[in-house]
């Protein structure tokens, strides 16, 4: 996905998230059910414990809206494409997880199983 330059930070990953969990991290309210999708495009030359993933958190109405994944899900990576980049915003990953922690929620990246043949 990318990285960005953070003042508190330093280099940290920057975390796809809809255009309404950004307002919402950004005027720190909280924004009730966040859903996580993992892109899963294969493992790094073959290797289970080195998976190549990428992720999105959108609110529960861009579900609705766009039809995504109502629920955390895992989809092969050749589905990203279709993800709808006109409402997609980044956020450094670490202020986002403070931001989830604040409001005691979490985000539930769901991780690629042994056997690839479980991708949806």
């Amino acid at each position: 996905m990318g990285t960005v330059e953070h003042e508190i930070h330093g280099v940290a990953g920057l975390l796809p998230i809809c255009q309404h969990l950004r307002q919402k991290f950004l005027a720190d309210t909280n924004p009730g059910k966040a859903i996580s999708v993992t892109y899963y495009f294969g493992n790094f030359f073959g290797k289970p414990n080195c998976p190549m993933i990428a992720g999105f958190v959108y609110w529960v109405d861009c579900a609705e809206q766009y039809g995504l994944p109502k629920e955390d899900s895992m989809l092969d990576g050749n589905e990203m494409a279709s993800a709808p980049s006109e409402i997609i915003e980044g956020s450094c990953c670490k202020c986002f997880d403070d931001f989830l922690d604040r409001h005691n929620l979490t985000s539930n990246f769901i991780y690629p199983p042994e056997d690839e043949a479980n991708v949806s």
